[in-house]
């Protein structure tokens, strides 16, 4: 049976994502803007043909993307999971 956090055995967060119990809404708001508004401000600087910090071939473009999201799913992934998506938090 699934349960769902914050149940002692909970096992529905295996399959999707949930906030931690001592966050408000507020603070899950403003984690996910962050996550969001940082994950698509480094895509656009990293595809960027004017930026001199990057190569300009796109063979590093993955690896530099799987670092990105690495670092912001372990900042902010362990707050209101992993799905780093505002549009959840808009939810009906």
């Amino acid at each position: 049976m699934r349960t769902v956090p914050p149940a002692e055995n909970a096992t529905a967060a295996i399959f999707c994502t949930y906030p931690q119990p001592f966050l408000t809404k507020t603070s899950q708001f403003f984690s996910e803007f962050i996550a969001s508004t940082l994950l698509m401000f480094l895509i656009f600087a990293l595809k960027d043909p004017s930026n001199n910090g990057v190569p300009k071939s796109d063979k590093w473009f993955p690896l530099c993307l799987f670092f990105l999201i690495f670092g912001l799913g372990s900042c902010f992934g362990w707050q209101t999971g992993y799905a780093i998506n505002i549009a959840r938090d808009f939810s009906p």
